[in-house]
């Protein structure tokens, strides 16, 4: 798994995770203006959605 270190994604520092799998993760955004928010995370670094394979 290819991971990046300066990168806060990769690190999962602190996350509250809702689900985790093999390929990505979900967890719950905590931002006031956005209740329930929640973030898919690919486990493998990636910058950009067009990053992702088909």
């Amino acid at each position: 798994m290819r991971t990046v270190a300066t990168c806060n994604h990769c690190r999962g520092e602190g996350e509250d995770r809702l689900w985790e799998g093999p390929l990505f993760r979900v967890v719950l955004v905590h931002d006031a203006g956005f209740p329930g928010w929640c973030r898919v995370i690919w486990n493998t670094h990636v910058a950009e959605l067009s990053d992702l394979p088909p």
